[in-house]
């Protein structure tokens, strides 16, 4: 690479250039009734509690299975791809905490932490509503 920089006018016209350019994708993404944050919201614990409601008083396997995802992915606060990933032998019982593996998480992207366990505790009070 070359030790050579842009003139200082050309950076001062591409940092107004760019300033105006995201005021425009703003006032067009007000202007469509857009929502001005990216990314997903989080789920509300009430919503946690509703849709674990409809999976236990559901009757079909997928139900079960859906429930267990979901309680999983909320306790390990985890992506839903890591709780996809996880075998049988990726979880142990310790005492009174369920001892869950991730393999790779978004932080460690070459399962450095592989052998460092999350732990998921049972809360009497909510386990029993």
């Amino acid at each position: 690479m070359s030790n050579l920089s842009p003139p200082p006018e050309f950076c001062d016209r591409m940092t107004t250039l760019l300033k105006g350019l995201k005021r425009t994708i703003v006032e067009q993404r007000v202007a469509a009734g857009e929502a001005l944050e990216d990314g997903k919201e989080a789920m509300s614990f009430a919503c946690l509690k509703l849709l674990c409601q409809k999976f236990v008083k559901g009757n079909r396997d997928e139900y079960h299975f859906a429930h267990l995802f979901l309680l999983l992915e909320w306790n390990l606060i985890a992506r839903s791809d890591n709780v996809a990933n996880l075998h049988v032998n990726d979880f142990e019982f310790e005492g009174d905490s369920l001892l869950v593996y991730l393999k790779k998480t978004k932080t460690d992207q070459e399962g450095n932490d592989s052998k460092t366990p999350y732990h998921c505790y049972f809360n009497m009070v909510l386990g029993l509503e």
